[in-house]
């Protein structure tokens, strides 16, 4: 279920509180010192993202926080617990009054432990003790709105119980924005399929699908056609032995998921230049049209060049110098940045074997000056060589 930005941005701050309860300890990951618990921060992650909602963060949170006192952690993760009660009931009663119950109860016996996640006593003792924070009753609109949701809801559920949902087809009393929205999302996912199978046959993309990426990605913003549809059939690909080269499809993978995802959290950037923005654009004829992408600002400009290198098509000069500003002015969030040089690193041997040399030193030298690393050639990876050339798509 969808929440509103304040309810996530209260979920987040309180819940980052908390799991700054554990003090400082070193990172079983890094060994690095850190001030909060580095798997609820990954969860609180995922919510700033979008990747996941209220419902399943807390209930992700509290099947871990059970498990770290299960296993005798320490006093610091029974506080958690105890604390993180409360915003997990908060979420709770937000879920009764939208859908009429909790999204999942964790009074319920889970199969796997064969106990619940919190017993039903102390949820009523939290429930009585501690008023939920930032919780009140809709009224009004609110009240109304939620009640035709909730009609809607369970209209949508007895339909897709009598038929597999068409979206060719529509149905009646269903508006004709409804059919079309439906009709475009249902559009947008073969697209995110499409790509996949291109990718899993080590194929650079066409400019069409370049263009498809950077729409999806960047204007419209659906993060979860990529984080979910496609990655689900990459996936499936995988499982189905359809991946000619995996090592190469994975590093394309990675490019891509850090081009939808990158700016989801916060990074320095500055103005680029018009001339600049308008040696990056992309074009291509469409039915007769010239459709064409610029991008607007250094965000855009550094999720170009990064959906170029998933599309595996060559880089210019330009690419390159906003991409090593672009790391210059963020070398300070150094997890971040190690992971974005892991991408690079990979795409460069990935260019190198598929005989985009002249991309593949670019991204080398510039990663070697930035790092302050020996000079260094793309050295040979697991993956195959294929044939292909500056020219192709």
């Amino acid at each position: 279920m969808e929440f509103r930005e304040k309810q996530i941005e209260s979920f987040i701050e309180q819940t980052r509180e908390i799991s700054k309860t554990i003090g400082m300890v070193p990172s079983p990951r890094t060994g690095h010192m850190v001030e909060e618990d580095e798997y609820i921060s990954g969860i609180i992650g995922e919510v700033e993202e979008r990747l996941i909602d209220l419902s399943s963060a807390r209930i992700t949170i509290l099947n871990y926080l059970n498990q770290q006192v299960d296993s005798g952690n320490g006093e610091a993760f029974n506080r958690m617990r105890e604390e993180f009660l409360k915003i997990s009931t908060w979420v709770r009663n937000i879920e009764i009054e939208v859908l009429g119950h909790p999204a999942v109860d964790e009074t319920s016996i889970n199969p796997d432990t064969q106990k619940p996640i919190v017993d039903s006593t102390v949820l009523q003792e939290v429930v009585e003790q501690h008023f939920p924070p930032g919780f009140r009753a809709f009224t009004g609109a609110e009240e109304a709105a939620i009640k035709a949701m909730q009609e809607k809801v369970e209209e949508e559920k007895a339909t897709q119980e009598t038929s597999e949902y068409d979206p060719y087809h529509k149905f009646e009393g269903q508006s004709e924005e409804e059919w079309v929205k439906r009709l475009n999302a249902k559009e947008h996912e073969a697209t995110m399929y499409s790509i996949a199978s291109y990718i899993a046959a080590n194929n650079p993309l066409f400019t069409n699908d370049l263009i498809s990426l950077i729409d999806i990605v960047i204007f419209k913003k659906f993060s979860s056609l990529v984080n979910e549809n496609f990655v689900r059939r990459i996936n499936e690909l995988m499982a189905e032995d359809n991946v000619e080269l995996p090592d190469a499809t994975s590093i394309r993978v990675a490019v891509l998921m850090v081009a939808n995802n990158l700016f989801a959290k916060e990074f320095e950037t500055e103005s680029v230049d018009f001339s600049t923005r308008k040696l990056m654009t992309l074009s291509s004829d469409v039915l007769g049209s010239s459709v064409t992408f610029r991008p607007a600002d250094m965000k855009e400009c550094i999720q170009y060049v990064f959906l170029k290198m998933a599309a595996l098509r060559p880089l210019t000069e330009t690419d390159i110098g906003v991409l090593s500003k672009f790391v210059e002015l963020n070398k300070d969030k150094e997890e971040d940045i190690d992971h974005i040089h892991g991408a690079l690193n990979g795409m460069a041997q990935l260019y190198a074997f598929t005989n985009f040399t002249d991309s593949a030193i670019m991204i080398s030298t510039e990663m070697d000056k930035l790092f302050q690393s020996e000079p260094s050639t793309p050295v040979e990876t697991p993956v195959e060589s294929t044939e292909a050339n500056e020219d192709v798509g």
